[in-house]
């Protein structure tokens, strides 16, 4: 004769011998825990945030001065996004902020409160910011957007600047050289000034 093993069927009155057994723990999962977290809510600030987002255009005003195909089009587009994104948490950008919003709080405060990241399957960059007045989340939000653009047209345009200025002080080399402003050499350089300058 073979001995069979023991397998004993739960029953409802086994169910209800555990919740019998347990209420104390039960109630308090369905009461305490719910009544500490309303209270925790209550005595905690409300905390507002904003967002405004900004379009990263993959146009490079160099080649298309110069006619020539830029390299980055071929780059990998998260890594565009990425590095700008790491671009906007610049120290500089969270001075400005600072100045612009004229509201009391410290560059660091803005950094704190604020965060940048690439909006997904797009060319946007999401600006956010939170703080305990609406309106000062929407402002640090849309004044950090603002001056990351100022900034990055700042960094795309100083190339141009610096050659601009050196062909400048050539012109003025020449002009002071007594150099006919009629000849090549002369409208040659005025107009690649003029064309740097547009």
């Amino acid at each position: 004769m073979e001995a069979k093993p023991f397998t004993h069927l739960t029953t409802l009155a086994d169910y209800i011998g555990v919740l019998q057994r347990r209420k104390w723990v039960i109630l308090q999962a369905l009461i305490v825990v719910p009544v500490a977290a309303g209270l925790l809510s209550i005595s905690q600030e409300p905390r507002y945030s904003a967002a405004a987002e900004v379009l990263l255009s993959r146009q490079n005003l160099a080649s298309t001065l110069t006619g020539t195909t830029d390299p980055l089009l071929y780059q990998d587009p998260n890594r565009l996004l990425t590095t700008q994104a790491s671009l906007a948490r610049s120290p500089a950008l969270f001075e400005e902020v600072a100045t612009s919003i004229g509201d009391a709080r410290s560059p660091a405060e803005i950094a704190g409160a604020s965060s940048v990241i690439p909006k997904p399957d797009a060319d946007l960059l999401l600006f956010s910011a939170e703080d305990r007045d609406g309106d000062v989340a929407m402002r640090i939000a849309n004044a950090y957007a603002r001056a990351y653009t100022v900034y990055r047209a700042e960094l795309d345009t100083q190339t141009f600047r610096r050659a601009r200025l050196e062909l400048r002080g050539r012109i003025d080399q020449l002009e002071a050289a007594g150099v006919d402003r009629a000849s090549d050499v002369y409208s040659n350089l005025v107009e690649k000034e003029q064309e740097l300058r547009t």
